[in-house]
């Protein structure tokens, strides 16, 4: 892979990663009682360009709240 590809991977734990996998990666926690999607985006975001950054804080603000209330109302391992 060329160097300007990076991933970001989401999960609930780390107990079927492999090792090696964990050692060549940067691993972030964001605790979900400390910080919401709102404020992972915001900072996401001053990097875009302005017009760029409107047009997609607009389509965040119309389906991640539902989605977010979807995921701890209907998902069990999401709680």
């Amino acid at each position: 892979l060329r160097d300007q590809v990076k991933f970001m991977f989401e999960t609930l734990s780390l107990a079927d990663a492999s090792p090696s996998f964990v050692a060549n990666s940067a691993v972030i926690y964001f605790d979900k009682s400390v910080i919401d999607w709102k404020v992972i985006a915001g900072a996401w975001l001053k990097d875009r360009r302005q017009l760029e950054a409107q047009c997609l804080r607009a389509c965040f603000d119309k389906v991640m709240d539902p989605i977010m209330t979807f995921l701890k109302e209907e998902c069990s391992r999401y709680n």
